[in-house]
């Protein structure tokens, strides 16, 4: 019997075509299952070599599943978050011909800059690119207006809302950026998936309370709100260069490494012909000698998050302020500012609200410069805090103005005459600030961070560990004030402050303490200051507890009394 093969006679061309129909029919396949769930062979078909991390595969897998709606991803310096997302934003946008991306974070600028210039990267190397004209900050089809994918500014919205396509993408990078707080909610209303990636470095705000309080650092799909969503923490220890101990110089790292049989003490430069057997896997991913050097570092929250992807710890018996503390005075806030806003233009109703919800102190934190810092206003009385503005100024007369005219057209109080205190760091450039308001007839309570307490020197070093722990006392839900909440403004940022600072022991009994300082201190390297933990300086919290000290200073709730009674 003839070999049917042998019958079928083949030109060249025929050949050719066939595998041409072949090679389609491939790419259509691969196409259709990463829509349904199983984008990898297709992004190996996009991306010819590209090297991808096991957690990647995983995560890209969990996240083109139809039935996944959200990600969020937490990880370690250099986990390969970006590339990640340019990935998952590339595909998006070929898989579906109406897909929408729009990519955001803590500002325009720095979105393009940095998250678009990784997408464009990506997009350029794409084998078979989708139809789509690249400018400096989206990629827009040239016919169908919904498919792009663009650059969002935080600061408008611009992007978050009136989106009316199939398949929308929302992408927030470092997202715990507190300008971001506000536009969450909005664009998990209009996704069809979200995407959320950051550096674990807080323990408030929207991003961490996305993840379950009891197991914030284990990697787990859970029913979010619109659909499941994925949970996903990224340490070093998942990173392949890590695990396989790939160098990025050519230096043994802390603890010695042995390569092809020689063993290298820490320090000992490593040959080339050696350094050649070690060299990264997966460019731009952290390495073995840079995880390990992470995790030399003192502060057990820094390893956590900056090594292990882990968000930072609440210790017991360092912490001032617990962030479960302020569960209940936010949700106070809340209630009473919706009622506040409802009927702040009508007179009597406004009346009635300020007659129960008294302004009886503030606390003024001046910007130490006028070259970007904002000076913050905290008003508010016995109940707790009514609010806080920020504003930037170039003079000390038009700050002062402006302290005047927020109490008179928020609150109808003229500040000069109405004997409130207001309080004020008079260590640096507030003094010129807290004298135009004594000048002016304002009540004016002096701070000065670095004196001695007044409340109890056998607990505080001195006045500013005295300032935080008097709020942190009234707080407490289980201390002296027990069933009376202190209201505190749903404020991610003031959130964020208020939990940064803890007790820095000075004692050898472990009772007497300062508090974590505002910036690094020369020649101390066990401690992180706020700003090196947050980003920032504790403008918002300074300003709350300078506040609580003029309502404790006007004759309110002393503090003082139940210290030295032993009440506490």
């Amino acid at each position: 019997m003839p070999n049917l093969f042998d019958a079928i006679q083949m030109t060249p061309d025929e050949i050719r075509r066939l595998k041409i129909k072949a090679e389609a029919a491939r790419w259509i396949i691969a196409k259709e299952n990463a829509r349904n769930g199983d984008p990898v062979p297709y992004i190996r078909l996009q991306w010819p070599g590209v090297i991808l991390d096991e957690w990647q595969e995983r995560e890209l897998q969990e996240f083109f599943r139809p039935e996944v709606r959200e990600l969020y991803i937490k990880g370690n310096t250099g986990s390969g978050k970006g590339a990640f997302i340019a990935l998952v934003v590339c595909l998006f946008y070929d898989l579906w011909e109406d897909a929408r991306v729009v990519l955001t974070r803590d500002s325009k600028d720095t979105a393009k800059k940095i998250l678009f210039a990784e997408v464009a990267k990506w997009f350029r190397a794409m084998a078979m690119k989708p139809e789509g004209k690249l400018t400096a900050e989206k990629i827009q089809h040239p016919v169908y207006e919904q498919h792009v994918i663009a650059v969002s500014n935080p600061a408008t919205g611009e992007g978050f809302s009136g989106v009316h396509t199939p398949h929308v993408l929302f992408v927030f990078d470092e997202a715990t950026a507190p300008i971001l707080e506000k536009r969450f909610e909005l664009a998990d209303t209009q996704a069809t998936k979200f995407l959320a990636t950051a550096n674990p470095r807080t323990i408030a705000g929207c991003f961490r309370k996305a993840f379950p309080s009891g197991s914030p650092n284990v990697t787990q799909t859970i029913v979010g709100p619109f659909g499941l969503r994925r949970l996903v923490t990224i340490g070093g220890k998942d990173c392949k260069n890590v695990r396989e101990k790939r160098l990025k110089i050519p230096v043994s790292p802390p603890g010695g490494i042995q390569i092809i049989g020689r063993w290298f003490p820490a320090g000992e430069t490593i040959p080339a012909d050696y350094f050649e057997q070690v060299r990264p896997i997966i460019p731009g991913q952290t390495c073995y000698d840079q995880f390990v050097g992470l995790c030399q570092h003192p502060d057990p929250n820094f390893v956590n998050c900056y090594a292990h992807g882990m968000f930072p710890d609440e210790d017991p018996e360092k912490q001032l302020i617990s962030l479960s503390w302020l569960e209940a005075p936010n949700q106070f806030w809340k209630r009473f500012d919706r009622v506040w806003q409802h009927f702040r233009r009508r007179n009597k109703a406004r009346s009635i609200l300020n007659s129960y919800f008294r302004v009886e102190a503030l606390g003024l934190d001046v910007a130490a410069s006028t070259d970007g810092d904002e000076s913050i206003l905290t008003v508010g009385g016995s109940l707790g805090i009514r609010g806080q503005w920020a504003k930037r100024f170039r003079d000390t007369t038009e700050l002062v103005d402006w302290v005047s005219e927020i109490v008179s057209e928020q609150f109808g109080i003229d500040l000069e005459k109405s004997g409130l205190p207001i309080a004020v760091d008079m260590d640096g450039v507030g003094k010129g600030v807290g004298d135009m308001l004594r000048r002016r007839g304002c009540r004016v309570v002096e701070i000065h961070g670095g004196s001695t307490s007044e409340v109890n020197t056998d607990l505080y070093a001195n006045k500013r560990a005295e300032s935080y722990g008097e709020l942190a006392a009234r707080l407490d839900p289980s201390g002296a004030w027990k069933g009376q909440t202190f209201a505190l403004p749903e404020d991610y940022r003031l959130a964020e402050e208020l939990i940064a600072h803890q007790k820095i022991f000075v004692s050898k009994d472990a009772m007497r303490f300062r508090v974590t300082p505002k910036e690094p201190v020369p020649g101390v390297k066990d401690v992180l200051s706020v700003k090196q933990q947050i980003g920032r300086s504790p403008d918002r919290s300074d300003s709350a507890v300078y506040f609580y000290r003029a309502l404790v200073a006007a004759g309110g709730f002393d503090i003082s009394a139940w210290l030295k009674a032993g009440a506490i």
